[in-house]
């Protein structure tokens, strides 16, 4: 069994609109293997993302450290995350940190 790196998976889930200095908008849809409650994204894996979108920002990768460590994810779940459906998310850096949000349309999920 060959697992494929942590951070290729949820990439392979981002589509990447625009990234520019004032911030980062795509699309990332979480897949069934991402499952926790029925027919809902789970928690971790929904952390594990808002993460990820940072890193991506960032342009880190491998082995690269752009994020500061420790890292400190402070995620408010408003709403079920729904599976095998694009959802619309951005990351904009503020003053000591980004601010990552997963939305439906205008209403926040994440």
């Amino acid at each position: 069994m060959n697992l494929q790196p942590m951070e290729d998976y949820f990439r392979d889930r981002v589509r990447i609109e625009s990234r520019g200095a004032d911030g980062m908008r795509g699309t990332v849809t979480f897949t069934p293997d991402l499952q926790g409650p029925p027919e809902a994204g789970h928690g971790g894996g929904v952390t594990g993302m808002l993460f990820e979108l940072v890193r991506l920002f960032q342009d880190e990768r491998g082995g690269e450290v752009r994020v500061p460590r420790p890292v400190k994810i402070e995620a408010i779940l408003h709403r079920e995350v729904p599976l095998e459906v694009p959802l619309q998310a951005t990351v904009v850096p503020t003053e000591g940190g980004w601010v990552t949000r997963i939305l439906r349309g205008e209403r926040p999920i994440v």
